[in-house]
């Protein structure tokens, strides 16, 4: 666990980083990705607000993990995320007429590590509502 002084010294480094960023989420190169050993990781995008990482699931299913960039007082990812929010990373993302579930996994399931949010785009819509 980290000290309050190193924590506070966290959170001010990551604000400069973010200052610099754009209100959109841009694409990341790949030398500069968050270390993360999932080779199915295919692409980075970074805001002021968010990192989005993209990972291809396997027959046309892709996943969108999504964080805030700033960090509450223990160090952790910022909580939260809304409907809209999230819409708006899937749409920055180049997702924006495909349709994505989020799933709430069995209670055995269960991995929270971090103030994550994960959302599935399926190659065809799963269920949901069509004005037509």
């Amino acid at each position: 666990m980290k000290r309050p002084s190193e924590l506070k010294l966290m959170r001010r480094k990551l604000q400069k980083e973010n200052d610099k960023r754009f209100l959109t989420l841009t694409p990341v190169s790949k030398e500069n990705w968050p270390y993360n050993d999932d080779i199915n990781r295919i692409a980075v995008f970074l805001s002021l607000y968010y990192l989005a990482q993209i990972f291809d699931e396997k027959n046309g299913v892709i996943r969108i993990s999504c964080n805030r960039t700033t960090m509450d007082q223990n160090g952790q990812w910022e909580e939260n995320l809304s409907w809209d929010e999230l819409m708006e990373v899937k749409r920055q993302c180049g997702y924006g007429e495909s349709y994505a579930v989020e799933v709430l996994p069995g209670d055995s399931e269960i991995v929270n590590v971090a103030n994550m949010r994960h959302i599935w785009i399926t190659p065809h819509p799963i269920v949901g509502w069509r004005k037509k």
